[in-house]
């Protein structure tokens, strides 16, 4: 059986009271608020990031780079100071009779010298690594 046609219209009307109102008005401003800081949320974020990331970029290639330019120094120092113990140990080698020969049988068993006896700066010009020493 078809369905009648409405012969009359009824309306029902929700209405709010003032505060009903103020309260309703303030969660839809949330929601409003809410939606602008999701939007700058996603804008702001990656530009903060990226920024940071440079930031820490240049921070640690400064401190490379002070780091190496000390390393630098530290090793020329290390390797100076190397050079002048070694004139010291080589300067006392030459000196001595006992480390002067027994240096000499270093050396002539295959040990490598630990300084260049044509070096006239290390002190004594007459050594020569032809072992004895005065034994």
């Amino acid at each position: 059986m078809p369905k009648a046609k409405p012969d009359q219209v009824i309306v029902h009307r929700i209405e709010l009271q003032e505060k009903e109102r103020e309260l309703l008005d303030e969660y839809a401003k949330a929601k409003v608020t809410q939606s602008y800081a999701a939007s700058v949320n996603k804008v702001v974020l990656p530009v903060v990031v990226v920024a940071g990331a440079g930031i820490g970029y240049l921070i640690l290639d400064g401190i490379y780079d002070f780091a190496q330019k000390h390393m630098e120094r530290f090793k020329d120092g290390w390797d100076k100071s190397k050079e002048g113990r070694n004139k010291s140990i080589e300067a006392g080698v030459k000196t001595n009779p006992l480390t002067s020969g027994l240096y000499g049988m270093y050396t002539l068993f295959g040990g490598t010298p630990i300084y260049n006896p044509d070096d006239s700066s290390l002190g004594n010009p007459e050594y020569t690594t032809g072992g004895g020493g005065g034994f």
